[in-house]
């Protein structure tokens, strides 16, 4: 950089930076490069760091500063930057990669439940709430009305039971006793009645071969609620997945969902504990509640027939 020295007085100078814009005084409050160097070119000046390269008595004096520290800084504080950036951009990715891989982690289950009104509805909803806290990736019925609605129920249920298989999930069977009912009789007439079995109709389409073709195996998980219904009231063909009553077995019924992972690492205690005590309250309500035949009383079905 250089500087022109310049007798002001007796024994006065001023110092201004030569730059394309003109003579720049220092220090100066402008925005040129000279002005914002201004008090560290003076030190520079002023401790005898620059060379003089021309000097008249009466006109002043032509010095020349040495820039290479201030080029040496500027590009000092450019890597920092680029290397604050960098570690940011890592921490970012190596924080996606995290999630994305506790999602992967985090299986995901299809949950089939028929239609028993509004009370077993809502102890449903319970059971799916809890399941996506273990964590679970839950899909239900009850949380996809919409796409229910627009789809139709044979071609969601076929859609998700495609999907969660392929992505090594597992399906739940939530027996009650009117799916017990409708179950069999699905397997003596291929049908059910019209009406709000509906949509238990098409998911048993979607699933029973997968059971009479032996493909049932790590693939399905039955339940049930404790007190609603006998084990050997679910039909046969179904009991070749595990089955499990709902909330005095949950432990052993999150083993089976998670691939028996162990207690520390899959389900915390007490997390288990508050989703045993959220199906248990869930449950209380639904068998106190009148307006749910599903929740009332336990059927009397007796075992169901073998079908050959």
């Amino acid at each position: 950089m250089l500087l022109v020295e310049m007798k002001t007085g007796l024994n006065n100078t001023s110092v201004c930076a030569l730059e394309p814009s003109g003579c720049t005084p220092l220090p100066s409050m402008a925005s040129t490069r000279a002005a914002r160097l201004g008090e560290e070119l003076l030190q520079d000046f002023r401790s005898h760091q620059c060379m003089q390269l021309w000097n008249d008595d009466n006109m002043g004096s032509l010095w020349a500063c040495p820039m290479d520290k201030y080029i040496h800084r500027r590009w000092v504080l450019v890597w920092l930057a680029c290397l604050l950036l960098a570690a940011a951009l890592f921490f970012f990715l190596l924080l996606k990669k995290d999630r994305r891989k506790a999602a992967r982690g985090s299986r995901t289950a299809l949950l089939l439940h028929s239609a028993d009104g509004a009370g077993y509805e809502r102890l449903v909803g319970a059971l799916a709430s809890a399941l996506s806290q273990m964590p679970l990736r839950v899909a239900v019925d009850l949380w996809s009305r919409r796409e229910l609605s627009a789809h139709g129920a044979l071609a969601w249920f076929h859609h998700q039971r495609r999907r969660i298989l392929q992505e090594g999930g597992v399906v739940i069977l939530l027996f009650s006793p009117a799916a017990v009912a409708q179950c069999q009789q699905w397997l003596q007439l291929q049908t059910v009645e019209p009406g709000p079995h509906d949509a238990l109709a098409a998911w048993l389409s979607c699933v029973l071969p997968d059971f009479l073709q032996g493909r049932a195996t790590g693939r399905y998980v039955g339940v049930y609620f404790d007190g609603l219904l006998h084990p050997d009231s679910v039909p046969s063909p179904f009991r070749v997945a595990p089955l499990f009553s709902l909330p005095s077995q949950l432990p052993a019924f999150l083993d089976a969902l998670q691939g028996g992972c162990s207690t520390s690492a899959g389900r915390p205690a007490d997390r288990v504990e508050r989703v045993t005590q959220a199906l248990r309250s869930a449950l209380d309500s639904c068998t106190s509640s009148s307006e749910a035949p599903g929740c009332c009383e336990e059927w009397d079905l007796g075992p169901c027939t073998t079908l050959e």
